[in-house]
């Protein structure tokens, strides 16, 4: 199964040299001065503001929020280590995102009210948002609001962005949940263990792993539901999402390519697909994967409903 090549805009950079180190090979250093803007500062919001904040890359952080004297707070409270970029943390309105490089979402409801879905709750909240924020043209937006593969296809219709700045996150969870859990049957922590998740984030996702474990079924079963499984009593899941949001920040704004797991428009099936892609901030490059016919199937089967949704 092959996905193609997306070609991201490419911000400018200042470069310079830097003289030889003692093995003759010589760096080129690349001043980026990129504007974040984190729309939420919850608990992921307010993570993530953690993880950012002392990246030299990220010249300007926004923090917006609904409630303005929550981001005012966090700032506060993020000053409390890092005092010396008291200055570079802004209390932001949500136009002030519109000039931001990458804006990251994590507004939205954690749980869903009784007799809905996040989908139901979490789509209005994101149609106001995004009817008070203007991206300019070749920003990049992350998503975290969950349904996060269906709320990125929402923003793409609500910004009229290209698809291929608009990334849906959430997979690198399901991808380091499932790599633990396939650690701990076979007593094997490498870090060189090979494992995928496809499709979508969450429950109807597809683990794709070829190690030899005691009991497959379970591992799929709690990798789909590992927050009901293993996160229900403590009622979270910020630092491994704030990490990884880091994480795929810092790609962004790299030109090596980093493997992450992210949801990307696939204009083959018209809908945004969790997969594993090579990012960076030139591009977005979907990897192949030899999926089994079983596997291709479950892939077809989730495809044709989340086009009917």
């Amino acid at each position: 199964m092959s996905f193609g090549l997306y070609q991201m805009r490419r911000p400018g950079v200042a470069k310079e040299k830097r003289p030889e180190n003692p093995l003759g090979a010589i760096y080129i250093l690349e001043h980026i001065h990129m504007k974040v803007a984190i729309i939420g500062t919850g608990r992921v919001g307010s993570t993530t503001a953690f993880c950012l904040v002392d990246n030299p890359e990220v010249t300007q952080l926004l923090l917006v929020n609904k409630t303005k004297k929550i981001a005012e707070g966090l700032k506060h409270d993020l000053i409390g280590t890092y005092p010396e970029h008291g200055e570079k943390i802004e209390i932001a309105n949500y136009e002030d995102a519109n000039e931001a490089d990458i804006i990251v979402v994590t507004a939205g409801a954690f749980g869903a009210p009784s007799g809905s879905s996040l989908w139901e709750a979490n789509k209005p909240i994101i149609e106001e948002v995004f009817s008070k924020i203007k991206p300019k043209k070749n920003a990049k937006i992350i998503v975290t609001t969950t349904p996060c593969d269906r709320i990125a296809y929402l923003i793409w219709k609500l910004t009229s962005l290209d698809y291929k700045n608009i990334l849906g996150f959430g997979g690198q969870l399901d991808v380091n949940r499932l790599k633990y859990l396939i650690a701990t049957d076979t007593n094997n922590f490498s870090t060189s263990l090979q494992a995928d998740f496809i499709g979508e984030h969450g429950k109807r996702g597809i683990p794709i792993f070829r190690e030899l474990v005691s009991n497959r079924e379970k591992i799929i079963k709690d990798t789909r539901n590992f927050f009901g499984t293993y996160l229900a009593e403590y009622n979270a899941s910020t630092y491994g999402t704030a990490g990884e949001l880091a994480k795929l920040v810092s790609a962004l704004m790299s030109h090596k390519e980093k493997t992450l797991t992210i949801s990307y428009y696939e204009p083959k099936y018209e809908i945004f697909i969790t997969w594993p892609c090579m990012v960076s901030k030139n591009a977005i490059k979907p990897t192949q994967l030899k999926l089994t016919s079983e596997e291709k199937t479950e892939l077809d089967n989730l495809i044709k409903a989340r086009k009917q949704e």
